[in-house]
């Protein structure tokens, strides 16, 4: 229609069209219209090559980015930092990283300098494949040319380290960042903590939880606060566990009874009844049991111990109540009410 209505293409509109059925997984339309702006006559210049490169390395079309690549060569249009940016991304995504590293050798025989995007794309992509040798080696490499590493750098250094089961370099690389002055973010953290959990390194787990409590920065994804708890509790340490539902208050993360029950259950184990009763208290009160966006229930093996001690030691009502709750969510569990009934017998009531 353009033409028709005296308006002109640009290279602008056709960039815009490539990126946008790239971005909607129809690789072959943002090809085809690249090829159609060689057939109209429409000038293109390294934006659109770049464009195309994004959209086709993203779908895993390496030897097609290649070949477009040497067509670009063949027209005269230099390659800029940013397109061996993408090229060296495009081939870690697919796992080819000789020719990454090709790429990355040829920009620098091009006089053009890796700049941090460069070595960070580097950096990630041997850490994708666990080459964590080689990933520090570009890291040094890095420093050597004056350029300073980001939070991004040093998380991925991090994630690689923890994913190939080094942790203790994880830490190590964390302990550089904060003396470089450069402060982790919540990814920093939430890449680290499961890496600790798994290596039962508890006593760093509850370090960074502190760490990020006073910067008042939560984990991308809640679910470690649940490893978090059976990690500290399975290694014995109970307070440290009872921080952990703290921290998740204070950072305004939703508690559900699943939370409390990991704890009532462990303080149970230990003896620690006056302390299990007392979150229970608040899972009463408060009505945790109940909440509809609840995703970790309870378990038999965290109500049936504190309902058990409470029957024996004169507290069959409180203990009650807490069944009450847990049989509207649907629990039925015979156990529970054998507790029930033999202590309210006890007591004395037996009506109840």
């Amino acid at each position: 229609d353009l033409p028709q209505k005296g308006v002109e293409w640009d290279e602008d509109m056709w960039v815009l069209l490539i990126e946008s059925y790239g971005s909607a997984g129809i690789v072959q339309e943002s090809v085809q219209l690249f090829q159609k702006m060689e057939e109209l006559g429409v000038q293109r210049t390294i934006k659109t090559y770049d464009a195309l490169f994004k959209v086709i390395m993203r779908r895993g079309r390496y030897g097609m980015a290649k070949r477009y690549f040497n067509k670009m060569l063949k027209e005269g249009i230099e390659p800029t930092r940013h397109t061996y940016n993408l090229m060296i991304w495009g081939f870690f995504l697919s796992s080819k990283v000789e020719s990454a590293v090709r790429f990355f050798e040829e920009m620098k025989s091009r006089e053009i300098s890796p700049d941090v995007v460069t070595y960070n794309t580097m950096i990630n992509g041997y850490c994708r494949v666990k080459n964590m040798e080689e990933a520090e080696k570009y890291f040094v490499e890095m420093k050597g040319r004056n350029l300073e590493p980001s939070v991004i750098t040093y998380t991925t250094l991090i994630k690689g380290f923890v994913s190939a089961g080094g942790v203790d370099n994880a830490l190590r690389f964390l302990e550089e960042m904060k003396k470089f002055g450069i402060k982790p973010n919540a990814i920093t953290y939430s890449t680290l903590l499961p890496g600790l959990c798994d290596a039962d390194k508890m006593s760093e787990a509850d370090k960074i939880l502190k760490e990020m409590v006073e910067r008042h920065i939560a984990p991308n994804d809640d679910s470690i606060f649940t490893r978090l708890l059976s990690g500290q509790c399975k290694a014995g340490h109970l307070d440290a566990a009872a921080d952990v539902l703290k921290a998740m208050i204070r950072l305004s993360i939703p508690t559900d009874a699943g939370h409390y029950g990991i704890l009532i259950e462990n303080f149970c184990k230990a003896g620690a009844y006056q302390r299990a009763v007392q979150l229970l208290d608040k899972l009463i009160e408060k009505e945790i049991i109940l909440r509809p966006q609840t995703t970790l229930q309870m378990e038999p093996s965290a109500y049936n111990p504190v309902i058990e001690h409470l029957c024996n030691n004169g507290q069959t009502r409180k203990a009650e109540m807490l069944l009450r709750q847990l049989m509207k969510m649907g629990v039925q569990d015979p156990v529970a009410f054998n507790y029930l009934i033999r202590g309210h017998s006890k007591e004395g009531t037996p009506e109840s």
